[in-house]
């Protein structure tokens, strides 16, 4: 169930309308109206003429297979983005780093137990990388989801891991229980970085580090993927230290 069904809204049609937003993400591929409304519990009358408002809006495309998300999105997507000092100054320094430019970096942002990816930059040791901006992928199943739940302290963790209700078993090195994640969690505070070796995606690793603002609440990291068989000691402590001073070059948030 995505975050969006999870939440209670005092606009029911509102809360169905970014529920039928969140299973077309989910989905990648059209799904018809009368399947939306079966899938948010609404009535086929009533999902379809949320459907039809959407339509209108731009905010979902009609295809001869059923409904996609609409250019709509892209717009505001572009437009969030844009507002955002970090996501610009997170290109430039991409470009300025030692080591690191020439790999796949990424930067994110912690959204409940899901992390959204904010940016992307390819290096010329790019990865066949599926995570694109605006995706969101489970926080315990990547090694930023695991960088930015190292900056909680011990309470807020215990309070994070009471509400996680699954362990998406990605591959075989994902993390599956309380203690593993744990584990996970306390090992990159003590080290001031994540690794996450296949939790995702076979094949691939990632490292990460938390963007750490006094001036602000929110929960940020950048993170370099690589393919598993290019990982070496020297590698990995070159990225982490350009990773570091990537952190520290990315602005607060402005109003």
């Amino acid at each position: 169930m995505s975050e969006a069904q999870n939440r209670q809204s005092l606009s029911p049609a509102v809360n169905s309308a970014a529920q039928i937003l969140d299973l077309l993400a989910e989905a990648g591929k059209p799904l018809s109206a009368a399947e939306l409304a079966r899938r948010i519990g609404r009535a086929k009358s009533t999902g379809t003429n949320i459907v039809a408002a959407l339509e209108q809006t731009g905010l979902i495309e009609r295809t001869e297979d059923g409904y996609l998300l609409g250019r709509k999105l892209v717009e505001l997507g572009g437009a969030y983005l844009a507002q955002s000092d970090v996501v610009d100054e997170f290109h430039r320094s991409c470009r300025t780093l030692p080591v690191a430019k020439e790999e796949t970096l990424s930067l994110s942002s912690l959204h409940g137990h899901e992390i959204l990816y904010l940016a992307h930059h390819n290096g010329s040791q790019p990865v066949r990388w599926y995570a694109r901006v605006g995706a969101r992928l489970s926080a315990v199943a990547t090694a930023m989801g695991i960088a930015m739940l190292s900056t909680f302290d011990d309470d807020e963790l215990e309070e994070y891991l009471d509400g996680l209700t699954e362990y998406p078993g990605e591959t075989e090195f994902s993390y599956t229980s309380r203690s593993q994640l744990r584990a996970a969690v306390v090992q990159a505070r003590a080290d001031g970085f994540a690794v996450g070796d296949q939790l995702n995606t076979l094949g691939l690793c990632s490292l990460a580090v938390p963007v750490r603002s006094r001036f602000d609440d929110r929960k940020l990291a950048v993170g370099a993927t690589m393919l598993s068989a290019r990982r070496s000691r020297k590698l990995e402590d070159s990225l982490v230290s350009d990773l570091e001073l990537l952190a520290e070059s990315l602005p607060p948030a402005t109003d």
